[in-house]
């Protein structure tokens, strides 16, 4: 699979396709961390969901770019897009 800059058709990354161990694996993690979470009391939920906003925040301009380049999106919609994620994570 690979990711196409939409404004010059240049290429931007490959990836790989998984294999089934690696999706198995993946699932099995999910689940593993779907458990671990489970047993966290909202308030720890809360704190770890605000802490996502701050990571969106601090890579603001690095999405917005990504996004830009990936889907063509202009970089100020992406960075009001990735705003709009952090203010739900608050």
């Amino acid at each position: 699979m690979r990711s196409i800059d939409p404004a010059t058709g240049k290429k931007i990354r490959a990836y790989a396709e998984f294999s089934v161990r690696t999706i198995d694996d993946s699932i099995q993690c999910a689940q593993s961390a779907f458990e671990r979470w489970h047993k966290l009391s909202i308030e720890q939920r809360a704190g770890k969901i605000k802490a996502v906003a701050g990571v969106l925040r601090k890579n603001k301009e690095q999405y917005a770019q990504l996004m830009a380049k990936e889907m063509g999106k202009p970089i100020s919609q992406g960075r009001g897009e990735i705003e709009k994620c952090a203010l739900v994570c608050d």
